[in-house]
């Protein structure tokens, strides 16, 4: 059977988690979670064996090129400079790492699967990793799930940075420096993706506000894996278990960016008002001089 891999990015609090629930409500499909971005490292491995000029000296251009008995006699024979010696070559590497991430993420080539991937939310400015997931599997389909900035930054805050208060407004000035990072890994990580999304037909873009009022945006995806959403995939929209939200009101999800109070929001503002309408989200009216400050301070993506 003919696997399929998908992989679902974006940054963090920002719907990616839901989507992979729905996904692995599918019997044929696994998902599997965050992995604290190892494949950053794997990825700079894999380009330097098929980069170095010091494995290409001292390595590659030394063996025979028979089989692999041939190269095992060769290494180990006294006569030869053992000090580099390995058996593969640079053209081997895809068929290495391949192995090792399709054994990490498809484990025993499960017989019942027929989708595998995972989400992770780390990757948002990691070129490498794109590039080395696109070369090891070219048809893989990748989904990159976006939230309006400054929702995001309140949730993050709230969750990741300990930023429950009776005081939120108060707790939200004290962490403006907190404000300040996720903005700005919001807009790059996202403007990212933008333009993966432009130059690749596998790279597809979900909004978590558009997909909450209109199932349908994430047709032509399921529809790439051979899927359709049914009752099914919306009863887990509608679970109370396994959505990790740290707010107990569940109203008014996407206004929750108003419990920041006007000062971070204006700095937020400043930084991501114009990647977001470049993603197509339309900004607050109260905060347009930020906005407008905003394409003043930050290069558009389309320059």
């Amino acid at each position: 059977m003919q696997k399929k891999q998908l992989f679902i990015l974006g940054v963090g609090r920002s719907g990616t988690t839901l989507i992979q629930r729905i996904l692995n409500s599918y019997d044929e499909v696994i998902i599997w979670g965050e992995h604290d971005g190892f494949l950053k490292s794997l990825a700079k491995s894999w380009q330097q064996l098929k980069t170095s000029t010091s494995m290409d000296e001292y390595c590659y251009s030394k063996q025979p090129s028979g089989e692999l008995n041939e190269i095992l006699k060769y290494s180990k024979d006294p006569k030869t400079w053992q000090a580099w010696t390995n058996w593969f070559k640079a053209n081997d590497t895809d068929d290495l790492y391949r192995d090792f991430v399709g054994n990490t993420f498809n484990p025993n080539n499960l017989d019942n699967i027929k989708v595998w991937g995972f989400k992770e939310i780390r990757y948002g400015n990691e070129s490498e990793v794109i590039h080395f997931l696109k070369t090891l599997y070219p048809d893989a389909i990748f989904l990159c799930v976006v939230r309006d900035a400054l929702n995001v930054i309140e949730s993050q805050l709230k969750t990741f940075y300990l930023g429950t208060s009776k005081y939120p407004k108060i707790k939200r000035l004290m962490q403006l420096s907190k404000v300040i990072k996720i903005a700005n890994d919001w807009k790059r990580s996202n403007l990212h993706y933008l333009k993966l999304s432009q130059t690749n037909e596998n790279f597809h873009f979900i909004k978590y506000e558009e997909f909450l009022n209109d199932r349908t945006v994430i047709n032509p995806i399921l529809e790439k894996l051979d899927l359709k959403f049914s009752a099914t995939q919306e009863n887990i929209i509608n679970l109370k278990d396994g959505t990790g939200s740290s707010y107990v009101d569940k109203k008014n999800v996407n206004e929750r960016w108003q419990l920041m109070g006007s000062i971070p929001i204006f700095i937020a503002e400043t930084i991501i008002g114009q990647a977001s309408i470049d993603l197509g989200y339309k900004r607050p009216e109260k905060f347009r001089k930020a906005t407008k400050l905003s394409s003043l301070f930050n290069t558009r993506i389309n320059n």
